[in-house]
């Protein structure tokens, strides 16, 4: 498995090749000076996961952790959370005997990890997985990143994804949703079917925008998304 083709991926906007031969997965273009604004978080993958069908009875992850390690990995086989690990340290999770091939999904931390240095399955030939059909994107603070939750499966965007079976896109950044127009951008062009925003929360204690200037923000703000949809979607 080549973990720096984005097919094994969902929930990224880019990966990284790093020289150790790991990848780091983005949730913004990180190259893009555009983007030197400061976000915070886009390094870490919430919402992340990698997804394939395969026959492995065992899997072994070594993980890239940025910041700290408080947050552990999630692995979920056929929609059944079977296994959380701290990712202070090469994971080994034992899967069980497979009858046939299943979906294996791996959702990385959503806070204080940045990617994988190494995936190893016993299972020479796994298969990636489409993403599901309706494309749902949220933006929004520390409470859409959901950093508090128990583990990455256990956010709210996560939850609320697998149970309506849509595919996630999260853009949540903590301490910096402040309606920056490179970040309406990527939400513009970014294939979604919803989309939904969690505004206010890091204006308020930020105190970045005044009574006259707050208003404009959050029209441009919307404007800019609503240049990539100019038809809502026939349900």
């Amino acid at each position: 498995m080549d973990l720096t083709d984005p097919v094994w991926w969902h929930g990224i906007v880019e990966l990284e090749p790093l020289v150790d031969g790991g990848v780091r997965a983005w949730r913004y273009h990180h190259r893009d000076p555009r983007f030197d604004i400061g976000i915070m978080y886009g390094g870490t993958p919430a919402g992340v996961r990698l997804g394939f069908h395969t026959t492995a009875t065992r899997l072994t992850l070594d993980l890239v952790v940025d910041l700290d390690d408080s947050s552990p990995v999630d692995i979920v086989v056929d929609g059944k959370h079977v296994a959380r690990r701290s990712i202070t340290s090469p994971i080994t999770v034992e899967l069980g005997p497979a009858n046939g091939r299943r979906l294996l999904e791996i959702w990385l931390p959503q806070y204080g990890c940045a990617g994988i240095r190494s995936l190893t399955l016993d299972d020479d030939a796994p298969t990636p997985v489409a993403p599901h059909p309706i494309r749902w994107t949220t933006h929004g603070s520390s409470i859409t990143m959901n950093k508090q939750a128990d583990g990455p499966y256990g956010t709210w965007p996560v939850r609320t994804a697998t149970t309506l079976g849509w595919e996630l896109t999260s853009f949540g950044f903590a301490s910096t949703a402040l309606f920056d127009p490179p970040v309406a951008r990527l939400i513009r062009d970014r294939p979604a079917d919803v989309i939904s925003l969690c505004l206010g929360i890091n204006v308020l204690h930020t105190d970045t925008f005044n009574r006259r200037s707050l208003v404009p923000a959050v029209i441009g703000f919307l404007d800019t998304i609503r240049e990539g949809r100019p038809k809502p979607r026939s349900w």
